[in-house]
């Protein structure tokens, strides 16, 4: 009798013990998978800064890259300079819906700060400055970066010939995300 109020009496701490047991090692697994899931949102997100990272250095690397196309064809005498590529031969802001044979064309146009929607000419007896904006839109993988080219013309008063302007300068590159909105 004895022997089994012994057996009886451990019986009563080993079924409380199994289950002390069970339940820790539920709840351990339980913190190691959401320990887990922790770790690969963070690694997502990671993977996504990292993404983005990439677009913003390789952005001025696509806007240089333009550059040095047009010296390429500028050094074989394509080109007089780099506005000609820009632009062409044919001076493709003139026209609404010309483009250029390295793509660019008319975004904007302002003619004495008016913005001009037709086809420019000249206003006689006039200093005539023309605010120009090109654009190119390049599909690099999944994203598409547009390019702005931002020219400046003046002409002296009284001169009607596009080809003959007194000043004639870039007066900004950008190169950004299509969808990216930033101020102008």
């Amino acid at each position: 009798m004895k022997n089994l109020k012994k057996s009886s009496k451990n019986n009563g701490y080993i079924l409380p013990s199994i289950l002390f047991i069970l339940t820790l090692l539920v709840w351990l697994f339980s913190m190691s998978l959401l320990n887990y899931k922790n770790e690969i949102d963070s690694l997502s997100s990671l993977k996504i800064s990292n993404d983005d990272y990439w677009i913003t250095e390789n952005l001025s690397t696509v806007a240089e890259y333009e550059i040095f196309k047009g010296n390429n064809l500028i050094e074989s005498g394509d080109y007089r300079d780099i506005i000609e590529y820009f632009e062409d031969k044919t001076l493709i802001w003139i026209d609404v819906n010309e483009i250029s044979k390295s793509g660019y064309k008319r975004d904007t146009v302002k003619q004495n700060e008016k913005l001009i929607e037709d086809r420019l000419k000249f206003i006689p007896f006039t200093k005539n400055i023309f605010e120009i904006k090109l654009i190119k839109v390049i599909d690099i993988e999944k994203n598409q970066i547009e390019i702005k080219i931002d020219l400046f013309y003046e002409y002296l008063q009284g001169e009607l010939d596009f080809f003959k302007s007194y000043k004639r300068e870039i007066r900004g590159v950008e190169a950004r995300l299509k969808n990216e909105n930033i101020g102008n």
